[in-house]
């Protein structure tokens, strides 16, 4: 079990590392060429500007609490596993790699195993 909760903490920091580089890179790209993008669809620039913002800003925002949560799992603290239940079903908005974590971290953390190890 000690296994299945170091790799489920490499897998949340990889999974939000890379939707943080996403969010990122959404942010910049709206910020940057959005007026161009406008001009080039025909569209106002708010028709771009504010689903491009939403988008990149929750991609960033639901990176940075999955990035503790998988530090967290590495160091084996309580916290963890509360912060890993309640982050999970978010996860299944991210399909297909999010929904499989989503269901692979509820399914780890519930186990009586799990709570012996990371609330010992």
């Amino acid at each position: 079990m000690t296994t299945h909760i170091e790799v489920l903490g490499w897998l949340h920091i990889a999974l939000h590392s890379f939707s943080l580089v996403v969010g990122g890179a959404i942010l910049l790209l709206v910020l940057f060429l959005g007026h161009t993008i406008s001009e080039w669809a025909h569209l106002t620039p708010l028709l771009v500007y504010i689903p491009g913002l939403l988008i990149g800003l929750f991609l960033c925002t639901i990176a940075v609490p999955g990035m503790i949560l998988g530090y967290g799992l590495l160091q084996k603290t309580c916290w963890s596993r509360k912060l890993g239940l309640i982050l999970s079903p978010m996860l299944l908005a991210y399909f297909p790699l999010g929904t499989l974590l989503g269901v692979y971290t509820f399914a780890i953390l519930t186990t009586e195993e799990a709570k012996i190890i990371l609330c010992h």
